[in-house]
């Protein structure tokens, strides 16, 4: 049996951050896939990107069509599961100190300490209907451009 513990593995072991594609012929880089129960202490984005995906988080289900994303916040646990044939999707991993800088700092204490790891806020579902989730998925689409990129001065900046 698995543990449900999944220590990820990042390509640039200073820039914690990592981008993953999963379908439901494995994942790339390697890594958790579909119908694969876990938690990490990452942050977690996850895009669908084709077909329809059902995110088990804390063993609530949230139905997830193409362009929907949800945040998974870090330490919660959950499960990606093909809804329709051929479905695929992306996750974005990194950990909370790309957004904070260093601990105590302005941004940790207002922006990313009251909500990481809070029981309030296991995950946040959008759909891609909604104005702000549109403005939110463009950002992410522009963090995964950039992450894809050749390396420049200043990317990690830009994509934290």
């Amino acid at each position: 049996m698995k543990k449900l513990f999944e220590q990820n593995h990042y390509q640039d072991t200073s820039f914690p951050f990592e981008i993953y594609h999963i379908n439901q012929n494995g994942v790339n880089p390697s890594g958790r896939g579909f119908d694969d129960a876990h938690w990490h202490d990452e942050l977690q984005f996850t895009i669908v990107e084709k077909g329809v995906v059902n995110a088990k988080i804390n063993g609530v289900d949230y139905i997830l069509n193409k362009g929907d994303f949800i945040f998974i916040n870090s330490n919660v646990l959950h499960q990606m599961t093909q809804l329709t044939p051929n479905s695929s999707y992306i996750s974005i991993n990194f950990i909370k100190e790309n957004l904070t800088f260093f601990p105590g700092s302005r941004m940790d204490l207002s922006y990313v300490e009251p909500y990481v790891n809070s029981i309030k806020y296991p995950c946040i579902a959008m759909d891609n209907l909604d104005i702000s989730s549109r403005e939110i998925l463009s950002i992410l689409k522009e963090i995964i451009d950039l992450y894809y990129m050749e390396p420049r001065f200043g990317r990690e900046y830009l994509i934290s």
